[in-house]
């Protein structure tokens, strides 16, 4: 019996050291030392793509996108900064999606000047912005989720304010 044990041991022990070679990291990442908020991350595959806001300059005014290695190392690091934009990516949301031509869709939120919109902007594999759109029907508007469709659209899901006395309505916009 013991030898029996031991052979059915010795078949199955590749497996179990296979299986622990799973690797895990907790890194911290930050940005020039500043507050930094992480909010979407994704894996395309090949790394691991997301974004967030920091306020290296200013209370939330840049974007930061960035690619890790599958092990957590920091392959690449970019901002995106508009003058008088204030971002807030980790307050009200937001998401990032891989776009079927392998390129990526950020769904963001921003105000300037007193007035919110929400915003998509399709970026490269090196994290620059290929185009953006922004859009406000109203008072203060934010995206918060997208998906693409069929024809190479945008669904996008968010809120809206219609006035400071308002509460916010769900928002749905192709």
């Amino acid at each position: 019996m013991k030898r029996k044990l031991i052979i059915v041991f010795l078949l199955l022990f590749p497996f179990l050291v296979y299986s622990q070679e799973l690797v895990y990291f907790n890194n911290i990442y930050t940005y020039n030392g500043n507050y930094t908020i992480g909010m979407s991350v994704i894996d395309n595959g090949e790394a691991y793509f997301g974004y967030g806001a920091t306020d290296d300059i200013g209370i939330y005014q840049e974007l930061f996108l960035f690619k890790l290695s599958y092990t957590g190392e920091m392959q690449l690091l970019k901002t995106y900064y508009e003058p008088n934009y204030t971002f807030y990516p980790g307050i009200i949301g937001g998401a990032m999606i891989e776009s079927w031509d392998n390129k990526f869709i950020l769904a963001y939120h921003y105000s300037q000047n007193g007035v919110s919109y929400g915003a998509l902007m399709k970026l490269d594999n090196n994290l620059d912005t290929i185009w953006k759109r922004s859009y406000t029907p109203s008072y203060k508007t934010a995206s918060l989720n997208c998906v693409e469709l069929s024809d190479n659209g945008y669904l996008i899901t968010g809120w809206v304010f219609q006035s400071e006395e308002d509460f916010s309505d769900a928002l749905l916009l192709k």
